[in-house]
């Protein structure tokens, strides 16, 4: 990605919604500077209205005084990259929506490992709302599971058993607090 010339003409580079100037290209910037500049990203956009969406680097050549001489850089076109991502940006939305507006509890956790590598506990990754409500995450601001349940939830002991057996794990008729004083009796399931 160079400025000047008949190219420079029929090419404009942007970054952040931003049109770089010649002097801000990675190329530019490591020939004047004698700087490397790794992880470049922006758009090139063409005369044609086309654009594309790259990720390179630009490095210095230096004489033999050690003083900037010109540079090289090397881009490689990402746009499906980034039409993946945007996709997976859209359909993590989808989901979340989705599980926002389930009616059960619904929960995403990842193991912390004690030093032997089982689970010790586990970091709390997502809960949707009505989860958060029945574990009273809002208020708590927990981020450990064992600091949302009592000591006799057999939540833990639930996702341990999913986790060493690497599948669906079920228990059903679990004892649990319900509205007015009467017990809710939900069910527990866990995959890995």
């Amino acid at each position: 990605l160079a400025g000047g010339g008949d190219a420079g003409a029929r090419l404009r580079v942007v970054q952040g919604g931003r049109e770089l100037a010649p002097e801000e290209l990675p190329l530019e910037r490591a020939a004047a500077s004698g700087q490397e500049v790794r992880g470049f990203e922006g758009e090139v956009h063409f005369a044609d209205g086309q654009h594309i969406h790259v990720l390179g680097q630009a490095l210095p050549l230096l004489d033999g005084a050690g003083r900037p001489a010109g540079a090289v850089a090397a881009f490689m076109d990402v746009t499906n990259l980034k039409v993946v991502e945007g996709a997976l940006r859209v359909a993590e939305g989808r989901l979340r929506g989705s599980l926002e507006a389930v009616l059960d509890a619904f929960a995403v956790f990842t193991p912390v490992r004690g030093p032997d590598g089982h689970p010790v506990d586990y970091a709390v990754a997502y809960l949707n709302g009505t989860a958060r409500r029945l574990l009273g995450a809002e208020a708590s601001g927990a981020r450990r599971l064992r600091e949302l349940l009592p000591a006799s939830s057999p939540l833990p002991a639930v996702l341990d058993q999913a986790l060493a057996q690497g599948s669906l794990v079920e228990q059903r008729d679990v004892p649990g607090p319900g509205a007015a004083g009467a017990e809710r009796r939900p069910a527990l399931r866990a995959c890995p």
